[in-house]
C-alpha cells in the first residue's frame, strides 16, 4: 500500500502534484491529503467511542457567541481595570484573539488558564475571566470547545484497544504516514503526531521539516518520539501568546 502523504495546505499539495508530473509524468493523489482533511475521520470516531454530544461551532457561530458573551457580561467585565472604558468592539477583538491563541493549546489549556487566573499582573486574570465567560456561553449554546474534541481524539489514538479509521491502517506492515513541509505544529498537532507514532510504530510516522539543515532541521526532528523538536515547535507560538498578554 502506498504511503499517506500529508501536506500542510492545498498549495503545498498542488506543488507536490506539479513536481510529480514534471519528474514522472503522472501523479496519483488518492492517498495525498492536506492536514485538515487527514484529521476529518477522527472526530467521528471519537464521538462514537466516547458518546460525545454537541458539535464544534463554525466561525460565524463562534463570532455570535463572542458577541453574546461581551453583551451579557459587560457590566461584570467593567470591574476589571483592564477592560473599563474600552468599547464592546475592542472586547470582541480581544476575545477572538484569545480563541486563536488559547484553543490550540489542547490538553494544556486548563493549566495555562489556571496560571492566568492566579497571576499577580492584573491583565492576565482579566483575560482569563473573559475567556471563562466565553467558554460558559459556548457550552450553554450547545457547542463543544475545540480542546474537548481534540483531547478525545488524543485519548482515542493513545488507547491501544480503540478502533482507528481504516485510512490509518493499524495492521502490521502498513504504509507510512509522511507529514511534508512541516514548519511548525501547535501543541495539539505535536501530541497527535506523537500519539500516532506510539500507536502505529515510530517507523511508520515520518515528519519532514521545511527548514533546511543549516537552520536547525536536525534539532527540529530531534525530540518528540525521535520526530519533532519541542523547542522548534513551541517557542514561536509561546512568543505570540506572550505578546497577546502584553496588550
Amino acid at each position: 500500500m502506498a504511503d499517506l502523504q500529508i501536506h500542510p495546505t492545498s498549495l503545498y499539495r498542488l506543488q507536490a502534484r506539479h513536481q510529480a508530473v514534471v519528474e514522472a509524468g503522472v501523479w496519483d493523489g488518492r492517498r495525498t491529503y492536506v492536514f485538515s482533511a487527514f484529521l476529518e475521520p477522527l472526530p467521528a470516531a471519537a464521538r462514537q467511542h466516547y458518546g460525545i454530544q454537541g458539535r464544534l461551532p463554525s466561525d460565524a457561530e463562534r463570532d455570535l457567541v463572542i458577541l453574546r458573551t461581551v453583551t451579557a457580561n459587560r457590566t461584570e467585565l467593567n470591574q476589571y481595570d483592564h477592560f473599563a472604558g474600552i468599547s464592546e468592539r475592542a472586547l470582541r477583538d480581544v476575545l477572538l484573539d484569545l480563541c486563536h491563541l488559547l484553543f490550540p493549546l489542547g490538553e494544556d489549556l486548563e493549566t495555562v488558564l489556571t496560571v492566568m487566573r492566579n497571576a499577580p499582573q492584573p491583565r492576565l486574570p482579566a483575560l482569563a475571566a473573559i475567556f471563562d465567560k466565553f467558554q460558559a456561553t459556548l457550552s450553554a449554546a450547545g457547542f463543544l470547545s475545540p480542546p474537548v474534541m481534540e483531547n478525545a481524539i488524543l485519548r482515542l489514538l493513545r488507547d491501544p484497544h480503540t478502533k482507528l479509521p481504516r485510512m490509518f491502517g493499524a495492521g502490521a506492515g502498513s504504509a507510512r504516514i509522511v507529514f511534508h513541509a512541516v514548519r511548525w505544529l501547535t501543541p495539539f498537532q505535536q501530541r497527535l503526531v506523537e500519539a500516532l507514532a506510539c500507536r502505529l510504530g515510530q517507523p511508520r510516522v515520518v515528519v519532514e521539516p521545511t527548514l533546511p539543515q543549516e537552520f536547525g532541521a536536525d534539532r527540529f526532528l530531534g525530540r518528540v518520539s525521535g520526530l519533532i523538536s519541542e523547542t522548534a515547535v513551541t517557542h514561536g507560538w509561546s512568543r505570540d501568546l506572550a505578546d497577546a498578554w502584553q496588550m
